[in-house]
């Protein structure tokens, strides 16, 4: 039976630490995702006039709650189903894979995009037409992608489906983090659900605001440690695997199932007692994983403005 709520006073100064260096890890890792992630959104803003773009960020920014509210109650059951966590868990490992084969031309595609459009004029309403003027002309790609973008109530909901997509990744991102909590913590109960459910859902919604508001700084980051982007990539595709791991282990020990019955007995033993990662394990790659991705990359000098 789980604890009920006043118990959690009982949480010791370590089981803070390490339920704050969770949600902590995943707003980093978050942040560090969100990095690329805001040029896109940049991107689909800047067409419009100047005091537009901050309102369709804002507008967009409470369809992305509401999604991400009922994404964290939806994303809590995974951890019901194992089927859910291995599949979630080859998602993470495929995007990890995808980005770091074809991430990089991928940047340089949006890079070029955000450097054709032009910026918008401050003041007069020819804003809409002097950079045409006096810019040279975009590439056909980018012409192309202009010619699609609507008016501001499309961009909202184009800013608003981009937050959606984005949010899937880090959500599964905070399952596995939080499905890494030792088993105490996670059995334990405080305002009606579990509290690796508080961190997922803590972590979600501060994911957003850290893309929305600190991404700048991680994207700074980025600009400096070129290894980092590839880090961040690496521990997504870490917790995949984590995911994964969980997913199958949770498969062999089902309370209602023995692993005497069907498939489960062919499992080889060795095989069956080391899916689950102990946490100092998983954590201690987490670590090395970012610290030798800023370590092994060359410090780079930021861009001039000019």
């Amino acid at each position: 039976m789980p604890e009920s709520d006043p118990l959690i006073e009982a949480l010791s100064a370590a089981d803070w630490m390490t339920l704050g260096g969770t949600i902590l890890t995943l707003v980093a890792l978050e942040g560090l995702l969100s990095a690329d992630n805001a040029l896109v959104l940049a991107v689909m803003v800047r067409h419009l006039p100047r005091d537009q773009q901050k309102k369709a960020l804002r507008y967009g920014i409470i369809g992305a709650f509401v999604f991400r509210f009922i994404a964290v109650l939806l994303a809590a059951k995974i951890l019901d189903y194992w089927q859910l966590e291995v599949v979630g868990g080859l998602y993470l490992l495929q995007l990890a894979v995808r980005h770091l084969i074809h991430g990089e031309e991928d940047h340089h595609l949006e890079q070029a995009e955000a450097d054709a459009l032009p910026d918008p004029a401050p003041d007069s309403a020819d804003s809409q037409v002097s950079p045409a003027l006096h810019e040279p002309a975009p590439p056909a790609s980018v012409r192309k992608r202009r010619r699609k973008k609507g008016g501001f109530w499309a961009t909202v909901a184009g800013v608003e489906l981009a937050d959606i997509a984005f949010s899937i990744d880090s959500i599964l991102a905070a399952v596995a983090l939080a499905d890494g909590l030792p088993e105490h913590l996670r059995d334990l109960h405080f305002v009606f659900f579990p509290l690796e459910t508080w961190v997922i859902y803590i972590g979600g919604v501060l994911g957003i605001i850290t893309m929305r508001y600190v991404a700048g700084y991680f994207l700074l980051l980025l600009n400096r440690f070129k290894g980092l982007a590839v880090g961040a990539y690496v521990l997504v595709g870490w917790i995949g695997i984590k995911l994964i791991g969980s997913g199958l282990h949770h498969a062999l020990y089902r309370e209602e199932a023995r692993l005497t019955d069907g498939w489960r007995g062919e499992v080889p033993d060795w095989f069956a007692r080391n899916l689950e990662m102990p946490p100092w394990f998983f954590w201690g790659v987490m670590l090395l994983i970012l610290v030798m991705s800023m370590v092994l990359s060359p410090a780079r000098k930021p861009q001039s403005a000019g």
